[in-house]
């Protein structure tokens, strides 16, 4: 559904990320148009070159839905294709939310709602169910990270804080590096806990939106994956102070009773190799937040 939109009802654009799934992305967006009330709103697809039957079936339903598609010719991963996505979107709102969601009534209109009544907010999240349980963390309604299985954005937030850092992030740990520069900024991250989404859990891992490497079985490429997001989060916006703070010394001592300890050690090897990586992406973040914080900033004035 849309139609015009202003202040107090900004159009949302909702990005889907489709990779070999169709079945499942159809599910999510027919649930999507079933329970939303909300409105202005448009539904847009990014199909990661899907083989030719599950494109030909999301296309057939795209156009039947008058839902507008982008088919890209290679596998450009989650993280760029919810870039393209955004940059393209013509929405005041930008919601990411995964192929493998399923949405409850009234979702999207508590989601706005909480933006509009809040301030300095950059997003809002969902709160994500899964086998019937929330998995989101939060603290009186504030988060600190996001969960990209639905996110709604603002769009001058999105463009003041950045894209999601595809360069580096294969798929984890791009949402905790997001989050942490937004709030970095002074924005606030902050729960609707009326707005239930179920998260079924078949698209959750994989770069390019499919089946997950846990579904399928590749328990050891997971891991890798979770560690290697995690560290370069990390490293790439903590200070010293956050280094040595009891979440990270408890990390190696859960891996070392797990038995992933030299995994861990081989992951934290292999980023602090890539030095002039690691020098990139924290002047890139530096520069950032300064330029954020001189356009958030009232007076122009700022502080590191």
């Amino acid at each position: 559904m849309i139609r015009k939109s202003d202040k107090n009802n900004p159009l949302v654009t909702i990005v889907i990320i489709n990779y070999n799934t169709a079945e499942v992305t159809i599910d999510s967006i027919n649930s999507i148009i079933e329970n939303t009330l909300y409105e202005p709103y448009e539904i847009v697809i990014i199909d990661n070159a899907s083989n030719s039957d599950d494109r030909d079936m999301l296309v057939r339903f795209a156009s039947e839905k008058l839902i507008t598609i982008y088919l890209q010719d290679e596998n450009i991963g989650w993280n760029a294709g919810v870039n393209f996505g955004f940059d393209n979107a013509d929405g005041d709102l930008l919601m990411t939310i995964n192929s493998d969601v399923i949405v409850e009534k009234g979702w999207l209109t508590k989601m706005v709602d909480l933006y509009l009544n809040n301030e300095n907010v950059a997003a809002v999240n969902a709160n994500i169910h899964e086998s019937g349980k929330s998995i989101i963390s939060h603290k009186d309604g504030f988060l600190k990270i996001l969960h990209g299985a639905c996110s709604l954005i603002s769009s001058d937030a999105w463009r003041i804080v950045g894209q999601l850092d595809s360069k580096n992030f294969r798929f984890y740990g791009t949402e905790n590096d997001w989050s942490y520069r937004a709030r970095s900024m002074g924005y606030k991250l902050i729960l609707s806990k009326d707005s239930i989404v179920n998260h079924l859990g078949s698209s959750q891992i994989t770069a390019g939106g499919g089946l997950s490497v846990r579904k399928t079985g590749k328990i050891l490429d997971f891991l890798k994956m979770r560690l290697d997001g995690r560290i370069k989060y990390r490293i790439y916006n903590f200070n010293l102070k956050e280094w040595l703070s009891r979440e990270i010394l408890s990390e190696f001592k859960h891996a070392y009773l797990n038995g992933y300890l030299r995994i861990l050690i081989s992951t934290y090897i292999k980023v602090f190799f890539n030095f002039g990586n690691i020098c990139s992406a924290r002047k890139a973040r530096i520069l950032k937040r300064r330029e954020g914080l001189r356009i958030l900033s009232p007076d122009g004035k700022y502080q590191l």
